[in-house]
């Protein structure tokens, strides 16, 4: 069975079979057939990385791609490769599965190992199980591959998403009423002045339950503080209140937080 070992001058030695994300950027990798021994060998890179500002991809290539051994060069992109190898060990280039062989490496700024953290490196395309770097989860090697990786960028997405702003705005106030000067909202809101220095804002979208956190402050030179109660689901009160404590007509702004 062939396996991929992956070097680069500078780091400590590969081991088959195994992916690294341990390299640097400005340094050819090789990658050297570990089995056989074989009568012929095929190396190709199936994907590189790239800088998606840019719009740029990796220019990295081979430089025997027929050879026991290959250099990926040059290292020019923080990203993962996921390079393939197909040997003959006398049906043909790769004929069985045991001829054929994939593995990744990352290469560019360290990562976060932390695997509640940030994902570590950036998903290969068409990676399956090639990225089994051991890990906290897996000592002795990732076997999940590509699903493991998605599951950190799946929950960094989660952290996001829980720390938004699921409504803010600016609000207006009047004698006459309340109205939003600038505003978003996941939940979509409209305010209404209950009585002097009272607003109601209400989600058009409602709260999956009343569990948010909704503040409110005091806007414009006049100072002053706010008081937020009444939470429902689909709407909460604000007080807006002069320096000396009484009820004003002014402007204030107000932020919500939920968990979904």
């Amino acid at each position: 069975m062939v396996q991929i070992k992956i070097d680069q001058a500078g780091k400590p030695p590969g081991s088959a079979g195994v992916a690294r994300e341990d390299l640097a950027l400005g340094t050819d990798v090789s990658a050297t057939a570990v089995g056989g021994p074989y009568s012929a060998y095929l190396w190709s890179i199936i994907d590189k990385p790239v800088d998606v500002v840019a719009g740029v991809r990796s220019a990295s290539v081979l430089t025997a791609s027929t050879a026991n051994t290959t250099l990926v060069t040059p290292i020019d992109k923080d990203g993962t490769w996921l390079l393939e190898l197909l040997v003959d060990s006398g049906y043909g280039l790769g004929a069985t599965p045991s001829d054929q062989a994939r593995i990744t490496f990352y290469a560019g700024a360290v990562l976060n190992a932390d695997p509640t953290d940030l994902p570590r490196r950036e998903l290969a395309f068409r990676e399956q199980l090639q990225h089994n770097v051991p890990d906290a989860i897996f000592p002795t090697g990732n076997i999940r591959g590509w699903a493991q990786e998605w599951s950190r960028w799946w929950s960094l997405i989660k952290k996001i998403a829980l720390g938004r702003s699921h409504a803010w705005g600016r609000v207006t106030l009047t004698g006459m009423g309340a109205s939003i000067a600038v505003s978003t909202s996941a939940y979509n809101t409209t305010v209404a002045r209950v009585a002097q220095g009272i607003v109601d804002v209400t989600f058009i979208t409602n709260a999956p339950n009343a569990d948010y956190a909704a503040t409110a402050n005091a806007r414009g030179l006049t100072g002053g503080s706010c008081v937020v109660g009444l939470e429902t689901a689909n709407t909460f009160r604000v007080w807006r209140a002069d320096p000396g404590g009484a009820l004003v007509d002014a402007d204030f702004c107000f932020n919500v937080k939920a968990r979904a």
